[in-house]
């Protein structure tokens, strides 16, 4: 919600939203000059991944003016670029609301700069505990164990793994096993590896250990998976289709 008085009659946005042709709407008089300027926008996520992103975040952040200059100007520039009507507008749009993500994503794991940071975006943060994560993601192949990760955090098993824990909200290894799921998914969805191929690029020493591990994990085999999220993609793009009229009919 969105308000300037908690006493005003709230409407629906998409009451006003909906029928703008140029991508803005007004409330208030047009004689009179806006008091706020709130730009909207979204991200698209890959369902089957969003999670490692959406529980490292909080779910709602506030930025102060004098600590993200550099946002600011951004924030000019996209609005700048919402009034335009040069050519390349919406792929300046497309890059700008992307800075704009990354610069907010930078102050919330700064250090020191909000309570909210957690996650692996804190993780990453940490010298020791960020050089851990980055081996575990270049690593998946080959795999890797606590003492490995240890080593490369240059600290002990045991500090490393209550560090971890403390950062990441999980263990190394399970974190490990939660990245090899979430890159197994993905590419079950999006390509035609033999899952037999896919398990040996992912560590696993056989299909079936792959498969007993995916299962545990995601609660059905990656046949199963597979076949299930290409069936929604295939029902989803159906859905979006025009609806055939009678003149499509009557000329086909």
């Amino acid at each position: 919600m969105i308000a300037s008085d908690m006493e005003t009659p709230s409407r629906i946005a998409n009451d006003f939203l909906r029928p703008t042709t140029n991508r803005v709407a007004r409330l208030g008089s047009a004689r009179e000059k806006p008091v706020v300027h709130l730009v909207g926008g979204r991200f698209a996520l890959d369902l089957a991944n969003a999670h490692l992103l959406i529980e490292a975040l909080p779910e709602f952040v506030r930025i102060p003016a004098d600590e993200a200059r550099s946002l600011r100007d951004l924030t000019r520039l996209l609005v700048d670029e919402v009034r335009a009507v040069q050519n390349g507008r919406l792929r300046v749009l497309d890059q700008l609301a992307q800075l704009v993500l990354t610069y907010a994503l930078r102050w919330l794991d700064s250090e020191g700069k909000s309570p909210a940071r957690t996650g692996w975006l804190r993780a990453l943060a940490d010298s020791r505990i960020g050089a851990a994560l980055r081996h575990i993601h270049s690593s998946v192949e080959t795999g890797t164990s606590v003492a490995e990760l240890a080593r490369v955090a240059g600290m002990s098993r045991t500090a490393f793994s209550a560090r971890f824990g403390e950062l990441v909200g999980q263990p190394p290894l399970a974190y490990a096993i939660q990245w090899r799921m979430s890159l197994a998914k993905d590419a079950l969805r999006t390509t035609d590896c033999a899952i037999g191929e896919l398990a040996f690029k992912l560590g696993y020493g056989s299909e079936s250990a792959f498969s007993m591990a995916f299962r545990r994990e995601v609660g059905r085999s990656p046949r199963a998976y597979r076949y299930e999220s290409r069936a929604s993609s295939y029902t989803t793009i159906l859905d979006q289709q025009p609806a055939a009229t009678a003149e499509d009919a009557a000329t086909s």
